[in-house]
């Protein structure tokens, strides 16, 4: 491992690999010495099995795929596995109100993909390992980062050094810029000082993959209960090219979704508790059989859901990125977009402090990072907070109020459509 980097990434996670091969594919960061430090060891080589799915989804926008594509790895994930979805259906478990978004709208080929954190992975992971771009990326695994220390600045925040991150095992890096992908439990945002603001939800999400009696039509499926979401995220067992028709893919019988059902903490244990075949009863009877029966659950996981944001993302130095940052409730699959957008922001901020020949201690270049990610990040999050509580309400004029609100979005076709080319980027 080397002793000196211009730019050190420490955690290797998908959002960590994305901002390492997007830097990688950039050509205006050409000549930059780039290390991603990861705790974990390599991942292990591809194995994808017809009908056996990652239970850990990433249901992925047109404008994270796009990053994706420029990264380079775009083709190395729907090769191995991605699932398109054409359709959204969400509906309110309390009445009558329903939205259906379709990509024929707006005149794209999906609303996005349903990809498997595995398959992605191993997509960025194999990308870094071909090493044929501008930066040049240097993947460190199994490196934990036991200390730090934050380098001397001057009267405008400047760096005037390197930042030096110490491992457990005795090494020592240095490097000009450190980005802090770290996760949601974020190890070098506490050793920067980096304080949030966090509250519990009281929430546990339960994924795993299920079989459905009916196929899913390439559809993602929402209910709203009082309780907490359901979704029911397509998956397909063929690989699919960039490009498919809706046409080819209305021949396919796909019987595979990903579940990620947020319910409050006490009932989560008492659904983890059940054996199988009692859970796809329940499933089935609170999804009101959409897809017919769940006729079958793999092994399920439960998360519980915190929600929490960064006062500031940055110190002199270095930059807090994805869960690092922010975390979010489940309910609309924007946690890892809003990720792979820090990381795309980040990337052309980099890029651009090398076409202007900035030295990446000057602060301005997180300044400019935060400024655009900062704001719109808490936006979604209030916003995905005032969604939870609206379907959690329990009073008659407020359910009256939602359902016959959701109906009028349905009909409005303009508005309808603008609100579903946000989320699908």
């Amino acid at each position: 491992m080397k002793q000196e980097y211009d730019i050190a990434i420490v955690g290797g996670g998908i959002i960590g690999s994305a901002l390492a091969a997007a830097l990688m594919a950039n050509t205006r960061c050409a000549g930059l010495r780039v290390a991603l430090i990861d705790a974990a060891p390599e991942l292990p080589a591809a194995s994808v099995v017809c009908g056996q799915f990652d239970p850990r989804v990433v249901a992925l926008s047109n404008a994270s795929r796009s990053l994706l594509q420029q990264a380079g790895v775009w083709a190395d994930i729907v090769a191995e596995r991605a699932c398109p979805y054409l359709h959204m259906h969400v509906w309110d478990a309390e009445g009558t109100g329903n939205i259906q978004f379709n990509s024929n709208e707006l005149q794209r080929d999906s609303l996005g993909h349903i990809v498997e954190n595995s398959v992605l992975q191993r997509a960025l992971r194999a990308r870094l390992a071909r090493g044929d771009g501008y930066a040049q990326v240097d993947v460190c695994a199994a490196k934990l980062v036991e200390s730090i220390t934050a380098p001397v600045t001057d009267p405008f925040g400047n760096a005037s050094g390197p930042t030096q991150l110490h491992f457990v095992s005795g090494e020592t890096v240095r490097a000009q810029l450190v980005l802090a992908v770290d996760g949601a439990n974020s190890s070098l945002r506490e050793m920067a000082g980096l304080t949030t603001r966090e509250w519990e939800y009281g929430h546990t999400a339960i994924v795993t993959t299920v079989r459905t009696e009916q196929p899913h039509n390439f559809t993602a499926w929402q209910r709203f209960t009082q309780q907490g979401p359901i979704a029911f995220l397509p998956l397909c067992d063929n690989p699919e090219g960039e490009h498919v028709s809706a046409d080819d893919l209305a021949n396919k019988v796909a019987n595979f979704c990903s579940l990620v059902w947020s319910v409050e903490s006490n009932k989560a244990e008492a659904l983890m508790a059940l054996t199988e075949q009692e859970f796809c009863a329940q499933l089935s009877r609170e999804f009101e059989y959409k897809l017919g029966a769940v006729e079958w659950a793999d092994k399920r996981v439960a998360i519980a859901l915190k929600q929490r944001h960064a006062k500031t993302y940055f110190v002199p130095s270095l930059a807090l990125v994805g869960d690092a940052a922010h975390t979010i409730h489940p309910l609309a699959g924007l946690g890892a977009n809003l990720g792979l957008a820090d990381a795309s922001i980040l990337v052309n901020e980099i890029a651009r402090a090398c076409e202007r020949k900035l030295p990446l201690t000057d602060t301005s270049i997180l300044r400019r990072y935060q400024r655009q990610r900062q704001g719109e990040n808490l936006g979604v999050m209030v916003t995905m907070e005032g969604f939870k509580r609206l379907f959690a309400a329990d009073d008659p004029a407020i359910r009256w109020a939602r359902n016959s609100g959701m109906r009028w979005l349905n009909n409005a076709g303009w508005l309808k459509n603008k609100m579903v080319s946000i989320v699908a980027g």
